[in-house]
């Protein structure tokens, strides 16, 4: 169950007793509410109703498969510089 205080998110007392006994602890600095039909990020991934990763790097990674199968090669963007992948 959540709760808000002066505007601020405070996990329930069943969550936070799961994470500490798991061996982790609540980090407030990075703990945010997003909606639920909001993109849910975390870490790269989304996470809003399976795991998944963005739409931007699904189309990238799609792209360069498909020059890889055509040329035998592609090219991959570091830094604003194209390199051979």
């Amino acid at each position: 169950m959540k709760q808000e205080e002066n505007g601020e998110y405070l996990a329930g007392k069943k969550l936070t007793h799961e994470i500490t006994r798991a061996g982790f602890s609540i980090n407030e600095k990075k703990t945010r509410i997003q909606y639920k039909d909001s993109r849910q990020d975390v870490t790269g991934l989304i996470v809003n109703k399976k795991p998944n990763v963005k739409k931007e790097y699904w189309r990238t990674v799609k792209s360069q498969c498909n020059r890889l199968f055509q040329t035998g090669a592609f090219n991959k963007k570091i830094y604003k510089d194209d390199q051979n992948g």
